[in-house]
């Protein structure tokens, strides 16, 4: 069953990353984070972002903004937007919950709600900008 936690800022490890395709055929990332302190330590909880594997990212596409924060900078010319970027390092996160609808536009019930990593704000730990 998915979690639920208060949306706002928390620290996170990422442990995992896995690729997928979605419902619409679009192929993802799953950026999976651990949330480390606090009333909700533990809690696993995912962030999804369209990957285009065969053409160029643009720096208005959610994986690259999220690369480029991971990395520490924009990638250099040429530099593969590697996934692995991500691993073993600690960030600071924004959780959102998810707003699920019924095809009929009407809100799904708050059991069917989920929360999402929906950006990684900085590094905090393991990455170049220690």
């Amino acid at each position: 069953m998915p979690t639920t936690i208060l949306p706002g800022e928390y620290d996170a490890i990422c442990y995992d990353v896995e690729r997928g395709i979605s419902w619409g055929g679009r192929e993802n990332i799953y950026i999976k984070f651990k949330i480390y302190g606090g009333a909700f330590d533990g809690a696993e909880l995912f962030m999804a972002c369209t990957y285009k594997i065969k053409s160029k990212m643009s720096y208005r596409h959610k994986y690259y903004q999220q690369f480029s924060i991971a990395n520490g900078g924009p990638p250099f010319r040429g530099q593969r937007l590697s996934p692995c970027i991500f691993k073993n390092k600690m960030y600071r996160v924004l959780v959102r919950d998810t707003v699920r609808k019924f095809p009929n536009q009407r809100l799904m019930p708050q059991f069917l709600q989920y929360s999402v990593v929906d950006t990684i704000l900085e590094v905090l730990a393991g990455g170049p900008m220690q």
